[in-house]
């Protein structure tokens, strides 16, 4: 059961809310954040600016290093059946919608039968001689995945023909390996928020104007201004929502149990390509991401399969903790559709739904701009803090009960290069996902490497462990060491507390 307000609550202010339970929109204080699945009063936020996934196997391109917005490196000089793509350089124009330099963004990768990898914690061994060094580590830890660099960042990559050619990014852009191995494809998620230490553009609350306009709904109009802007002039972070700026929608949201072998969760609705899969594992009483501070590999990999997440684990029984994020603008309908619409669904509940003008009678998630049954993210927590050198704990707290709560953040790093020569990198600053690298010589005790950040968090607190400085790894060969480090060590911390009102 959900209750929807539009029009006035109880400060006075028009606005669009949603209510779970037995909850009036109208009265209910806006300090009780558990009890709203939305509010259009929420100053931060939280929009996804884009759903990307990349280039096929075998399909890349060669772009003019003169003007491009995404450019695409092969490992090798592309022979007949070569598909393996080294470098993906993604421009911020090739995304229109985002806002920020240095975004909030998440990159995923898929093997060849379509199982998310991206969080498997994968085992490996360097040296076979003198003393092994184990290596436990994320699949995003490889030395190629820098991160959303800096305008004038350079790049030394094969280009057509083999030949070595420098790209210079002339914008802030992605810049990975993105883990294609095989016939992998990667989906990157990219947050309208900033990854970096820059303020959240209109994030801080207003108060509404007498007599200003903050809601249009009709035929073929659906707008909704935050409070003190007007409806009819806003634009960008001045708009709660709009048809083509959706909040992000939450259809499944869960903290499950993972038993060895295949398991399935049912979500009741058809996993499209719109739709955004984040989940994270953990094998200890507390929720610890990217993993607990424990040697071994978690090997479990999942994907969507109809309408359940398809779970397979070849390790021990852990836990999953993930949201379904129903965002996207590649499957829109056409029609005749009212822009408002309520009506029964097979479980009983009466739905409402806003919905994009024009869409079709069997409305998609991209036409969907708000569904009552759907929480919305709301952000219950948001900072920045610098990073000391060495091991250091930094805890942030809030109140997020009667919420499920997911923490999401980036690590900003400085200037920095990698390779040498022809295939030589450099930026002066980028922002990345978090990275996660363990390791110990000859199976002994283990260390953290100095690319990590763990958060471990619950509904009161999230504490962010970093180790700036620290090797990444060491080698050896006889006696003498071989110590690998970041390409740049990490500055600071970017979080967030997303948190929603199951119903």
């Amino acid at each position: 059961m959900t209750k929807t307000l539009i029009g006035l609550d109880y400060t006075g202010t028009a606005c669009v809310k949603i209510t779970k339970g037995s909850y009036d929109p109208v009265t209910t204080p806006d300090s009780d954040i558990s009890k709203f699945l939305y509010s259009s009063k929420w100053a931060a936020d939280c929009k996804i600016a884009a759903l990307f996934r990349g280039l096929p196997q075998g399909a890349g391109y060669y772009p003019s290093p003169a003007n491009w917005n995404y450019y695409v490196s092969y490992g090798h000089p592309p022979s007949a059946g070569e598909t393996t793509v080294e470098f993906n350089i993604i421009q911020k124009s090739y995304f229109p919608d985002l806002l920020y330099d240095y975004p909030l963004h998440i990159i995923k990768s898929y093997d060849a039968n379509g199982y998310d990898i991206t969080n498997r914690v994968w085992s490996f061994v360097l040296n076979a001689g003198y003393a092994q060094t184990y290596v436990w580590q994320t699949a995003n830890g490889s030395s190629n995945n820098v991160g959303w660099v800096s305008p004038g960042s350079t790049f030394g990559v094969l280009a057509v023909g083999g030949a070595w050619t420098t790209v210079t990014a002339t914008q802030t852009a992605i810049a990975s390996n993105m883990d294609f191995s095989g016939s992998s494809q990667i989906t990157m998620a990219v947050f309208n928020l900033p990854g970096d230490d820059a303020a959240i553009q209109n994030g801080d609350e207003r108060a509404s104007v007498a007599g200003q306009p903050q809601i249009i709904i009709n035929s073929s109009t659906l707008k909704v201004s935050k409070p003190g802007f007007d409806v009819t002039t806003a634009s960008g972070t001045q708009v709660a929502f709009d048809s083509a700026n959706m909040p992000s929608k939450i259809i499944a949201a869960n903290d499950i149990y993972i038993p060895s072998g295949t398991s399935y969760y049912e979500t009741g609705y058809y996993l499209s390509l719109e739709t955004l899969v984040d989940c994270h594992f953990y094998d200890s009483s507390a929720i610890y991401y990217p993993r607990s501070i424990a040697k071994g590999a978690i090997p479990v990999v999942y994907r969507k399969n109809g309408t359940t997440i398809e779970f397979v684990n070849s390790g021990s029984p852990c836990r999953a903790r993930f949201m379904i994020y129903a965002s996207g603008k590649t499957d829109q309908t056409y029609g005749q559709n009212d822009v408002l619409r309520q009506f029964t669904d097979g479980g009983g509940n009466n739905v409402v739904q806003f919905l994009r003008p024009g869409c079709g009678p069997n409305p998609s998630f991209s036409d969907i701009v708000i569904d009552s049954r759907w929480p919305v993210v709301k952000i219950v927590k948001q900072g920045y803090f610098n990073v000391p050198d060495g091991t250091a704990e930094s805890t942030i707290s809030y109140d997020a009960n009667g919420m499920f709560v997911f923490v999401r953040w980036c690590t900003l790093h400085g200037g920095g290069s990698n390779g040498s020569g022809v295939n030589r990198w450099t930026w002066s600053k980028f922002v990345r996902p978090p990275e996660f690298t363990l390791w110990a010589v000859d199976n002994g005790a283990f260390n953290v490497g100095g690319n990590t950040t763990i958060c471990r968090y619950d509904n009161s607190s999230a504490t962010f462990y970093s180790y700036r400085g620290l090797p990444k790894y060491q080698t050896y060969t006889s006696s003498t060491p071989t110590t690998a480090y970041d390409t740049a060590p990490i500055i600071g911390i970017r979080y967030y507390v997303f948190g929603v009102a199951m119903p």
